[in-house]
């Protein structure tokens, strides 16, 4: 509901945790959804095991929110340097990260 979006997040901005590769989140475009995303660290057990996590988190961030059913959820690898430090290359007019 619009009045529980503008409650939660009234600056409709992207927000992120500062705890390394912690919960990330921001208001959809359309302002009616959260979208929520954060680090897993299962490897190829349960595929639902990362979105169990997400929920939690979410019940986490937002409690009134601990009960809302899930409409969509996916994961996958990610790579990264091991310092944590983004990478940003160039390459014939194109940018790369």
């Amino acid at each position: 509901a619009p009045e529980v979006m503008a409650r939660l997040m009234p600056k409709r901005m992207m927000m992120g945790e500062g705890r390394e590769l912690g919960f990330y989140y921001r208001p959809s475009p359309d302002g009616r959804r959260i979208l929520l995303g954060g680090r897993d660290s299962s490897r190829a057990g349960d595929p639902a095991a990362p979105t169990l996590r997400l929920r939690n988190g979410l019940g986490e961030i937002f409690p009134e929110l601990e009960n809302v059913r899930l409409s969509h959820s996916w994961f996958g690898n990610v790579a990264m340097h091991r310092d944590m430090l983004p990478r940003i290359f160039e390459k014939d007019g194109v940018v790369y990260a």
